[in-house]
């Protein structure tokens, strides 16, 4: 997440020169050192400035393109007087990493580091020595173990189907779906509720906090002169970075205070809760470790939210890239998209949940993401590193103090380890033993040594999941009239790694998503099994083909109605269709306005060939759901535990109901929805004062209708028709 570099040197550049003409004479006359020292190869430099000139915006892409002319391994640049040592090669990165780690462990000492970090406290700016090593092992242990990890699936379960719900709606409502934002909304969602125990989304609060995230960011990314050139500190003062800095620092540690007072005031209310999700959060960890105060250091008030910032900024931004990024290589490349999908439709097989176990039959979507990361790494350029004495590598004197840069965007793309390395290609990951952690270091997605990342765990958690889950339960495409080459590539960097975004239409990663015909059609195979098992004698085919088809309604859509579908909820339509008439139930969970209700539902009865009308919105709306019980399709009593009931259209007996009947009246939430009541029926009499339906809408409806319902299934004749029906 450190890092000085986006920011528009050519802003600058003026004031810049105009300064080193001042002081130009002072560096001529400078006494030459009296010991003469092996230096890595450098570019030539400028007074007070340094090498600055040379750097663009992204600086990976300048670092990449000075390492080839003047050190592919090792190049020394200056950023105004401060050495910096530019890594771009997997040897170099051995040595620094690996072979002389301890001597690159710690971090630079600089004033924005001091400000945003808690005065060096997050783990992630703090200098090597006992608080760090103390530090990281209560962030791995009680947030980012294997262990703990698992623990919060639940919570990543609930916020990726509230995602696969949005995805849904959007596809039912006919309009593409910006993944960008999504993926954004997703990873912070999960890691709030992870870290803090809620999310931060809506509302004031909602406001404040990405506000105060983004200028978080853009800080991140911008150029401290202080820092590099206390000659011109005052540049930061006249363009009001000093002050923003200033400002994000304390207004992070506000909300984080927020976030603390809140749990304290919660635990004093309830200082022992339980259930079976109740999940310990990492605040609610670390004010358990503060409380027993067992290990070597202090653990105040400043160090929970040092730990707490560390936590979230680790698992936000950094995972909605690599997303953002594979969905977009995917969509340039359509076979890696159908390969990628066909191996997590196979392994799930019809499996409506994904496991852990799963995601580990996937090696094609494994490798899928490692390619992601090798292109578009989230932090291309690793935080920086300072030498902490004067240390020799690959023959080269490094002193103490100098800053180290592994720009692991050039080794990942280097020709001389990767076969076509500007090509997306996941296969040739397949037969290669290169992962995150068993590497040589060619792929540095985490980094590696002492001061590696140690969220690999929790990132890749949510992003196998989340790809696998988007891959199996959709299909996607660019939206009409978008082109391969329409797509921006362009990379802009913050907190991580991002495709840029312009205003245009291509700005966010917007994508088509359709559902998975084969996902829908194993949907309503266990449910078909389901009927089977109750009553072999009726399967109630016609509401299952009926909403098996509703799956597709985006291809035949109503005028002004909205539609949206949680497939999750299949099989509880179809447990509760016996009671409800099925077909109603599925068409009125689905269709939301109580005026379009009622003007097909008299197309329902001829569709369904029900000839008394069932009062859908009675029967779902929340406010009268709990007096179901005195609708006249029970008689004015409930059914009982598996009582088989009788069908008043053919004689036949419905599906018998295994779940007690009293659960269902307890969680109407699970199947129901929040339009207003539609008519309602006198004692079971046709409903017959519905205005007709428009000839194009009944054409519409009647297109829905699976042809194999007329000759596969037995259904009876409306009173209200002449001619069997033929939809």
């Amino acid at each position: 997440m450190w890092s000085f570099f986006s920011f528009n040197v050519f802003i600058y550049t003026s004031l810049l020169f105009l300064g080193a003409a001042f002081l130009f004479i002072r560096f001529r006359t400078r006494t030459p050192p009296t010991t003469i020292k092996k230096l890595p190869p450098s570019p030539p430099r400028l007074p007070i400035i340094g090498n600055l000139h040379q750097l663009t915006e992204l600086v990976h892409h300048s670092f990449f393109s000075l390492a080839r002319r003047y050190g592919d391994s090792l190049m020394l640049l200056y950023i105004g007087s401060v050495p910096c040592l530019v890594v771009s090669s997997t040897e170099a990165a051995r040595e620094i990493m690996k072979t002389h780690d301890i001597a690159f462990a710690s971090r630079p000492n600089t004033r924005m580091f001091r400000t945003i970090s808690y005065d060096l406290k997050e783990i992630t700016a703090a200098p090597y020595g006992e608080y760090w090593r103390q530090a990281k092992s209560i962030l791995t242990l009680q947030f980012l173990s294997n262990k703990k990890v698992q623990t919060f699936a639940g919570l990543r379960e609930k916020v990726i189907n509230e995602c696969v719900h949005k995805i849904t709606h959007g596809f039912l409502s006919n309009k593409p779906v910006d993944l960008s934002d999504l993926f954004s909304s997703l990873t912070n969602d999960i890691t709030c509720m992870a870290t803090f125990g809620r999310t931060y989304n809506e509302g004031e609060i909602g406001r404040k906090f990405k506000k105060v995230l983004q200028e978080f960011s853009e800080v991140l990314g911008s150029f401290y002169f202080e820092d590099s050139i206390p000659q011109l500190a005052v540049v930061d003062r006249i363009r009001g970075l000093s002050a923003k800095v200033d400002r994000v620092a304390v207004d992070f540690d506000e909300f984080l205070q927020g976030v603390v007072d809140e749990t304290l005031s919660k635990r004093s209310r309830n200082p022992n809760p339980v259930g079976e999700d109740v999940v310990e959060t990492f605040i609610e960890a670390l004010l358990n470790v503060q409380k027993e105060d067992i290990i070597g250091i202090t653990i105040d008030a400043d160090v929970i939210k040092a730990l707490l910032l560390d936590a979230y900024v680790a698992g936000t931004d950094t995972s909605s890239s690599v997303l953002e990024w594979a969905m977009t290589e995917l969509l340039l490349h359509p076979d890696s998209l159908k390969k990628v999908q066909n191996e997590v439709r196979e392994v799930l097989n019809g499996k409506k949940d994904i496991t852990d176990d799963d995601l580990e039959m996937m090696p094609y979507l494994k490798a899928v993401i490692k390619e992601t990361t090798r292109l578009h790494p989230p932090l291309p350029i690793l935080p920086p590193r300072v030498a902490r004495h004067d240390v020799k590598v690959m023959g080269y004197d490094i002193a103490e103090g100098t800053r180290v840069y592994v720009n692991i965007y050039a080794i990942m793309r280097d020709p001389k380890v990767w076969d076509r390395p500007d090509t997306f290609l996941p296969e040739r990951f397949l037969d290669s033993p290169i992962d995150f952690v068993k590497h040589n270091f060619e792929l540095l997605t985490f980094g590696a040594g002492r001061r590696g990342c140690p969220g690999r765990v929790f990132a890749m958690a949510i992003n196998e999941k989340v790809l696998a889950t988007v891959l199996h339960k959709f299909d996607w495409s660019l939206p009409n009239g978008v082109k391969r080459e329409d797509v921006d590539m362009k990379e802009t960097f913050g907190l991580a790694n991002h495709r840029k975004q312009p205003r245009n239409i291509t700005s966010s990663l917007i994508a088509t998503a359709t559902s998975n015909s084969d996902y829908a059609t194993t949907i309503i195979d266990e449910s078909l099994d389901l009927q089977s098992v109750n009553d072999p004698n009726n399967d109630h085919s016609d509401f299952l083909y009926t909403h098996q088809d509703l799956r597709f309604i985006q291809h035949h859509p109503f005028d002004g109605a909205e539609y949206f579908l949680y497939e999750s909820n299949s099989l509880d339509f179809c447990r509760t269709a016996g009671m409800t008439l099925g077909p109603y139930t599925g068409y009125a969970s689905i269709l939301k306005g109580s005026k379009f209700l009622k003007s097909v539902q008299q197309l329902l009865d001829e569709i369904c060939n029900v000839d008394f009308g069932v009062d859908c919105g009675l029967m779902t709306d929340p406010s009268s759901l709990k007096n179901r019980r005195e609708n006249d399709m029970f008689n004015k009593k409930p059914p009982e535990k598996d009582k088989v009931l009788p069908n008043k259209v053919q004689g036949k007996n419905l599906i018998i109901i295994k779940e007690p009947q009293q659960e269902i009246y307890n969680e109407p939430t699970k199947w129901t929805t929040d339009f207003e009541p539609a008519i309602e029926a006198p004692k079971g009499e046709p409903i017959d004062d519905i205005p007709e339906l428009p000839k194009s809408l009944t054409q519409k409806v009647k297109k829905l209708i699976p042809k194999r319902i007329s000759s596969d299934i037995l259904v009876p004749k409306s009173p209200n028709q002449n001619e069997k029906n033929s939809y």
